[in-house]
């Protein structure tokens, strides 16, 4: 009983990215983090693993439209099945390679 109230928990905290407005701009400040480190990277593939990575939105919010988006190969880990199914539908819609969810 437990683990499925911590798998709803789960889906509801990032269903706050969207309602929320400090989730929003938390958000918004790790994608431009991660930019930054993207543009320190020095040319050719860049790794990426990300734990407890949830639906990815960071990550691929980061890379749509950064020109080194088709260097990035990257395994994001996640347990909750709905999160790993958004992730990868969000991935396909924005046209990014390379992500492992």
């Amino acid at each position: 009983m437990l683990a499925s109230a911590a798998v709803s928990e789960w889906i509801e905290w990032h269903q706050r990215y969207d309602a929320d407005p400090a989730m929003a701009e938390r958000l918004r400040v790790v994608q431009e983090q991660v930019r930054r480190a993207l543009d320190r990277c020095p040319t050719g593939p860049i790794a990426v693993i990300s734990l407890c990575a949830g639906d990815g939105r960071d990550l691929l919010g980061a890379l749509h439209g950064h020109r080194r988006r088709g260097d990035v190969r990257a395994r994001l880990v996640e347990l909750e099945p709905e999160l790993v199914a958004r992730g990868q539908a969000q991935a396909a819609e924005l046209g990014i390679a390379g992500i492992d969810l």
